[in-house]
């Protein structure tokens, strides 16, 4: 359910946790679910990034994410300038969609802890991300 909503949905806010901090709320500088759900789902994530080589590594190519001012009604006018930039915005979602599968999906995790631990990899695996990789390419 979250993933069709987020899929209609064309910007998604998030921040990194040491904005505003309140009450017993963890503080961190890690991409959670949040980030990737919304890159996979084809969102433009807007907010602000965390700033770790976490974030660096996993969140390398270009306009995967947006900055928005400290200002709240600046950020508002960056937000609805985004907005009315649809060709811009069609183009970078299909981005972030194919660098999410390329990157992020789990299978490929496991084939690199496979060639960590010595493992061979299983063929279903490798056919899967022949899948995974066909699927990308639709997003190029």
């Amino acid at each position: 359910m979250l993933f069709k909503l987020l899929h209609r949905t064309r910007i998604s806010l998030a921040f990194h946790l040491y904005v505003e901090p309140q009450g017993n709320r963890p503080r961190s500088m890690m991409v959670t679910s949040r980030w990737l759900e919304s890159l996979l789902s084809g969102c433009i994530v807007a907010g602000r990034r965390p700033s770790s080589r976490m974030a660096e590594d996993m969140l390398f190519w270009p306009g995967a994410t947006v900055e928005l001012a400290d200002d709240p009604c600046q950020a508002g006018e960056e937000v609805l300038d985004l907005l009315a930039r649809n060709d811009e915005l069609a183009a970078q979602r299909r981005s972030n969609i194919r660098n999410m599968l390329l990157h992020h999906d789990w299978r490929h995790r496991i084939r690199s802890m496979c060639g960590f631990f010595g493992l061979p990899v299983p063929s279903a695996l490798d056919e899967d991300l022949g899948r995974v990789r066909a699927l990308a390419e639709q997003f190029a």
